[in-house]
C-alpha cells in the first residue's frame, strides 16, 4: 500500500487533514495500523482525534470521522500541547454535535472501565471491615462576612456492609434562610 511508503509518522494526521476519509477507512480495515498510531501526537500535541475535532466546525465528514476514530479505540481523554481536551475544543467552537459525540463516547468508555474494575472493587470491599460514619460540615470564615449564613452545611452518613456502601446526605442545611 503506497500509504506506508516513505514517512510512517503522522499518517492518520495527514489523511484527516487532507480529508482522505475513504483511505482512512481502508487503513483501519487493512490491519497494518499499529495501536500506538491511534493516539500518536504531532508537533502541536494533537492526536488524530483532536486534529479531527479542531477541523470539524460542524462539518459532517469530520464529525463522522470523529465517531469512527472513537469506535476504533482512540483515547478521547488526551489533551493537546496547550492542555485542551476534545470537550474543551467542542465548547470553544460552540459545536453542540461534537460535544454530544465526544461526551457520548467518553461516557461509554467510563462505563466500560467501571465494569472492568467492578469485580476487583467488590472483592476489595469485602476485605474492609463493616462500618458506619457520620460527618458534619459547615462553612465559616472570619475573612468573608456572612459566609456561614449563605453557605450550605450538611450531615453525611456512610454505611459499609459486606460489599455494599450507602451514602446519605441532603445538602439543604442553609442557616437562617
Amino acid at each position: 500500500m503506497m500509504l506506508f511508503e516513505g514517512c510512517h509518522r503522522f499518517v492518520l494526521h495527514r489523511m484527516i487533514f487532507q480529508r482522505r476519509f475513504p483511505e482512512l477507512l481502508k487503513v483501519f480495515k487493512s490491519g497494518l495500523l499499529k495501536q500506538e498510531q491511534l493516539d500518536e501526537r504531532d508537533h502541536q500535541g494533537n492526536t488524530p482525534l483532536l486534529l479531527a475535532a479542531k477541523l470539524s466546525a460542524n462539518e459532517e465528514e469530520y464529525l463522522k470521522c470523529i465517531n469512527f476514530l472513537f469506535k476504533q479505540g482512540c483515547n478521547g481523554k488526551l489533551r493537546d500541547g496547550n492542555g485542551w481536551s476534545i470537550l474543551d475544543e467542542a465548547i470553544g467552537q460552540a459545536n453542540s454535535r461534537l460535544l454530544a459525540i465526544s461526551f457520548g463516547w467518553l461516557n461509554i468508555h467510563k462505563k466500560e472501565k467501571i465494569q472492568r474494575n467492578k469485580a476487583r472493587v467488590l472483592q476489595r470491599l469485602t476485605q474492609i471491615p463493616d462500618f458506619y460514619c457520620e460527618l458534619h460540615w459547615e462553612c465559616q470564615s472570619s475573612w468573608i462576612p456572612f459566609l456561614s449564613k449563605i453557605a450550605p452545611s450538611d450531615d453525611f452518613q456512610i454505611w459499609k456492609v459486606g460489599s455494599n456502601i450507602r451514602l446519605d446526605f441532603s445538602l439543604v442545611g442553609f442557616k437562617h434562610l
